[in-house]
């Protein structure tokens, strides 16, 4: 797919998609078009026992956020909320990061941004798990902005940084835009100073959907993507693909094991990961793709992580360009999310595979 049928650019003024902007408040400075339509309603309300959250609606899709625990818990179409992809536990309904016990992390499910590379954290935190607090488990300030919501991740002391995701709608489109910037506010207390960083919107989606990866041909992999091992540390040559995954010749098919977790990811130029529910129900995250910058875990731009045992997830994982941050500056790392239905239930792995493509290009 074509990213430019996605985003429009801003002009070379106002930076690259991908950027810094020195002293600036703490805001994504965003490729995307302006959402500025009344056509696009946000109402307050409680959902599943959650106090203060937000559904922005456009009458085709909505989206519900949730700041007690800084997340997006649910995408679908107004109307049907089978049709959302997005896992949520529901053993912590109502729960937040002030019921869990120290140093243990929640599974809330849903869709949050961390710091990357998770190889960097025990220079911060200390530790490689669980998350560091302020990006995953501490409530998250809410604002309303035109077209939707912003949440504001309070600072990191260990980072030095705090962040911001604006998430928005556009009236009569099935796509959710998520505008996302981390600020580097002080000197990190951490011992990882001004290592490189980069922005990981990590989404949990139910287990029950077919993942779609695309391998860049041009890749630095040998076998076109790498998968992990226990301790999260990429396999350049893994030998074989991980049990429920196929390739085609440019694109990995996968769903979940009940028996086996597992992980891989790619060096993805196309710029968009997909998942298909119930045969005609398709969610798909879009980004930029940046040849030639460095990223976490060897260049991966995109990775998939499937759950095994009785909590049933997958997740959908965009992990943007490393770069330093110095003291009193930001970046920036904007992704959308895309809702399609499919024109029939597709007969067979290889149907599904070219309707999939086709709904990729048509964007």
């Amino acid at each position: 797919m074509s990213i430019r049928n996605w985003f429009s650019f801003i002009s070379a003024a106002a930076g690259a998609a991908f950027g810094l902007a020195s002293g600036a408040p703490v805001e994504a400075r965003s490729p995307l078009r302006p959402h500025t339509s009344s056509a696009v309603t946000v109402t307050r309300l409680t959902y599943h026992g959650w106090r203060d959250c937000a559904r922005i609606s456009n009458g085709l899709v909505e989206a519900i956020v949730v700041p007690q625990i800084g997340r997006i818990l649910a995408f679908q179409f107004v109307g049907h909320p089978e049709s959302s992809p997005i896992f949520t536990n529901p053993d912590l309904l109502g729960k937040t990061g002030a019921d869990v016990k120290a140093g243990d992390w929640a599974n809330f499910g849903g869709d949050k941004l961390w710091p990357s590379p998770q190889s960097d954290w025990p220079q911060y935190i200390g530790h490689t798990w669980p998350p560091p607090p302020e990006f995953d488990g501490v409530p998250q300030r809410l604002e309303i902005v035109p077209g939707g919501v912003r949440l504001i991740v309070p600072l990191s002391a260990e980072f030095g940084a705090d962040a911001s995701r604006t998430i928005t709608l556009r009236p009569g489109e099935a796509r959710l835009s998520i505008a996302q910037t981390i600020r580097r506010t002080a000197a990190p207390t951490g011992k990882g100073g001004l290592l490189p960083l980069g922005l990981w919107s990590v989404t949990q989606t139910r287990g029950d959907g077919t993942i779609y990866l695309p391998l860049n041909p041009k890749s630095r992999f040998p076998l076109g993507f790498v998968t992990f091992d226990n301790d999260s540390r990429p396999v350049l040559n893994p030998g074989k693909l991980p049990l429920g995954w196929t390739r085609s010749r440019a694109l990995l098919m996968g769903q979940r094991d009940a028996k086996t977790s597992t992980k891989l990811g790619a060096d993805n130029s196309s710029g968009w990961i997909a998942s298909l529910y119930g045969g005609t129900i398709l969610f798909s995250e879009h980004f930029l793709a940046h040849p030639g910058q460095s990223y976490p875990d060897g260049g991966c731009s995109a990775e998939v992580y499937a759950n095994s045992g009785a909590t049933a997830y997958v997740e959908l994982e965009l992990l943007g360009p490393l770069q330093s941050l110095p003291v009193g500056e930001q970046m920036t790392y904007d992704i959308a999310w895309d809702l399609h239905r499919l024109p029939h239930r597709p007969l067979g792995a290889v149907e599904a595979e070219r309707l999939v493509r086709s709904a990729m290009t048509r964007k």
